[in-house]
Order: C-alpha cells, then sequence, then structure tokens
C-alpha cells in the first residue's frame, strides 16, 4: 500500500487529536466509536477523519484475513499440512501497516489508505479533501 502524505496546518490539530487519531487505527474499533461519539472529538476533524477510515481499514482486513483462512486451509490440504508452516503469517501481515498507520496518524498527518478511503470518498464517508477535513 502506498500512502499520499496531506498535512493539516499545524495550529489545528493538538496532541489530543494525534493521541486519538493514532489509537483509532492501534485500537480499532473500540477507540474508533469512542472517537465518534465523544462530543469533544467528533467535533474535531482530524481525530474524525482517522476514526473513519480505520474503520474503514478493519473492514478491508477482516476480508483479507477470510481470504488468507481460506488460502491457509487449502494451502494447508494440498500440502497435507506442511504448507501451514509457512502459511500462518498471512494472518499478522495486517499488523505492519496497522504500525505504520498509527504512527503517520501520531505525526498529525492525514494521507489515505488506496483502495478504503477511495471507496469511504465516494460514499461520502470521508471529505474529498483536506481542503473539506479542515472545515
Amino acid at each position: 500500500m502506498t500512502l499520499q502524505p496531506r498535512n493539516l496546518m499545524d495550529g489545528e490539530i493538538t496532541s489530543n487529536d494525534r493521541i486519538f487519531a493514532a489509537l483509532s487505527y492501534l485500537f480499532v474499533p473500540v477507540v474508533s466509536i469512542i472517537v465518534l461519539i465523544l462530543d469533544d472529538t467528533k467535533a474535531r476533524s482530524f481525530p474524525r477523519y482517522h476514526a473513519i477510515q480505520s474503520l474503514g481499514f478493519m473492514a478491508a482486513v477482516m476480508i483479507y484475513e477470510f481470504l488468507a483462512m481460506v488460502i491457509f486451509f487449502c494451502g494447508s490440504i494440498v500440502t497435507l499440512g506442511i504448507g501451514s508452516v509457512i502459511l500462518w503469517i498471512l494472518f499478522f501481515l495486517p499488523i505492519i501497516p496497522m504500525i505504520y498507520y498509527t504512527y503517520k496518524a501520531g505525526q498529525g498527518e492525514t494521507f489515505t489508505i488506496p483502495s478504503v478511503t477511495r471507496i469511504m470518498q465516494q460514499q461520502g464517508w470521508l471529505p474529498q479533501s483536506s481542503n473539506e477535513l479542515m472545515k
């Protein structure tokens, strides 16, 4: 996945915003839902953007995990169990982008997750540009 970083104006993002945004990726969906429910954070565009995007990322990870399960099951059957020695790593691959997105959100950046963000923008769940995010 490639990232397209977009920095917001420094004066608008507080340290609490960055913390809530980062935790939205690390403890999805719990923190994401809390961010969307609390009055203080749901009125702030930066943590709200990352909370919504992290929920979309979680949905993509769930689809990926289902496909990984099918591949693991089929690969284990075809190789008579020997493939399971290597294929178990498929289940841990989403941790890598999750940690990276947590870091980027903690740095105060907005970014796009290629397919996830585009779909969420088309559905109207996320703003189309960073200019809309700052409103």
